[in-house]
């Protein structure tokens, strides 16, 4: 987080990323033992986020490089071996929840943590509009001592109506695949009648 503290120059950070900020850049032991501290008294989801902040060196850096790069082998050999491959497109969701209520982001900073995984492959990625939360779909997520489960439940309560989105990636190169499929989507879901239209300004 150090080029975002520098991009701020002393101005005001927003909750959302204000404990990312605080935390990052602290030693790997002190992280480590805080995050052990927080999965002991039930806070899983930060017990097991915060040691990832921790100092880094070059030598990590370029482990983490090495790292990715075989990553992005193996996925792209996943893609190819599945069951009725090799695979164009992976089809998903935009986001864990629906759209957040006001002020949660700063407890649910990584919901959409499965995005990102298309930035560490280098694949093209979209999202097309699909549906509407149903009646019947908001959770039933169980009740937890959790704070970010909690939010997250809090968050499902009441979303019936909000706005569903499918998210698409291709393969590195193959921009012109994803927008084909988005566009084949976009047309099929204009088709129901809780598509999600864009408001007439």
């Amino acid at each position: 987080m150090k080029w975002f503290k520098e991009a701020l120059r002393g101005g005001p950070a927003h909750a959302s990323v204000k404990t990312m900020m605080l935390i990052a850049g602290k030693p790997r032991g002190l992280l480590n033992a805080v995050g052990g501290l927080l999965n002991a008294v039930g806070q899983k989801s930060l017990g097991q986020l915060i040691p990832l902040f921790a100092r880094t060196d070059v030598y990590d850096h370029w482990k983490l490089v090495v790292e990715q790069m075989d990553y992005r082998a193996r996925f792209a050999e996943a893609m190819d071996r599945a069951d009725g491959g090799p695979l164009d497109l992976i089809l998903g969701p935009v986001c864990a929840l629906p759209a957040f209520r006001h002020g949660s982001t700063k407890d649910l900073g990584l919901a959409g943590a499965n995005t990102i995984l298309y930035n560490v492959l280098g694949y093209p990625a979209g999202v097309v509009p699909w549906s509407r939360v149903g009646q019947d779909e908001e959770s039933d997520r169980p009740a937890s001592s959790d704070i970010v489960e909690k939010v997250a439940k809090k968050c499902d309560e009441g979303s019936a109506g909000l706005p569903a989105a499918v998210q698409l990636a291709a393969r590195p190169w193959r921009e012109h695949v994803a927008f084909a499929a988005m566009h084949v989507i976009e047309v099929a879901a204009r088709k129901h009648s809780d598509y999600p239209q864009r408001p007439v300004l």
